[in-house]
């Protein structure tokens, strides 16, 4: 930031010093004249230079959503601005914001498991959810791709692990505190999971069960 305000101060100081050349070495009648045209000059130029720096740092946060700082090279520096507004001055005018939504966001997420060796499960696991700003540079940081690398991975791995969808259409209770507890140790909080759908097929791929809705608050 400093950096901006020393070239600002800069083009001032050049300008004042070229008003003066011109006020010495220009005859009388060209003094007063070019001393004016100089200066509209100079000042036109600090004035745009400083709207460029003004908007350059600002940040906007619209409702529901939080600005994370990105420095030159593209990482992100740990600043998150989740307040909404405009936030002026707040970071440096080479550095760059990416903007998040942070607020009931949704999720479905495909999962297959076999039944037995005939039959076959594919089901639709819907997750919404909000993500916390204290947690989001490291999500973001370590996987660019969260929601299939952290949210959609803990859903499977759940449902896998404890053979679910085998012998019911819906979640338990337990299911969902334990994909709930997996998802917040990244920062995502859990508001409502429930199974959007379930199909039961056997090798010859006929559906025996239709789409179930279900939702489990």
């Amino acid at each position: 930031m400093w950096i901006s305000f020393m070239i600002l101060i800069t083009i001032i100081v050049i300008t004042t010093i070229i008003s003066i050349l011109f006020w010495i070495f220009s005859d009388r009648y060209y003094r007063v004249s070019n001393t004016i045209i100089t200066s509209i000059f100079g000042f036109f130029i600090a004035l745009v230079w400083f709207l460029l720096i003004f908007a350059l740092s600002s940040v906007s946060v619209p409702t529901g959503y939080a600005s994370l700082e990105k420095s030159w090279g593209g990482r992100y520096t740990g600043k998150v601005f989740t307040e909404t507004g405009r936030h002026f001055w707040a970071i440096a005018p080479s550095y760059d914001t990416k903007r998040v939504d942070i607020r009931n966001n949704k999720e479905a997420v495909p999962v297959n498991v076999m039944k037995d060796k005939t039959y076959n499960v594919s089901a639709s696991v819907e997750v919404v959810y909000d993500l916390q700003p204290n947690k989001l540079v490291d999500l973001l940081s370590n996987y660019s791709d969260y929601k299939n690398t952290v949210i959609g991975a803990i859903v499977k791995n759940v449902i896998t692990s404890n053979n679910i969808l085998a012998n019911s259409q819906s979640l338990t209770p337990k299911d969902e505190k334990e994909i709930e507890n997996e998802l917040a140790k990244y920062g995502v909080k859990v508001t409502n999971i429930y199974m959007n759908s379930y199909k039961l097929t056997n090798s010859s791929n006929y559906a025996l069960n239709a789409n179930v809705n279900s939702n489990n608050n």
